[in-house]
């Protein structure tokens, strides 16, 4: 079984409540307000910083992942 190595990234949105990275295997981990939790796939250590630093977290997050990476639902 893999071992996680998430970075726990800083974000204030009113739709996402913390995001979490792991570099080895490129997995986006996003935590909702709502409680779901979903994983997103062959993100690049580019792209989750643009994330955390994304004047608007959530209008960043549905333009530049969610519609663009392959996901799976965790929660």
């Amino acid at each position: 079984m893999a071992k996680n190595n998430f970075v726990t990234g800083k974000v204030e949105s009113s739709n996402i409540n913390k995001v979490r990275y792991d570099k080895q295997r490129k997995l986006l981990r996003v935590f909702f307000h709502n409680g779901s939790v979903y994983d997103y796939k062959e993100v690049s250590e580019e792209e989750f910083d643009a994330l955390c630093k994304a004047e608007s977290v959530g209008k960043h997050f549905n333009s530049e992942i969610k519609n663009n990476k392959e996901f799976n639902k965790i929660k």
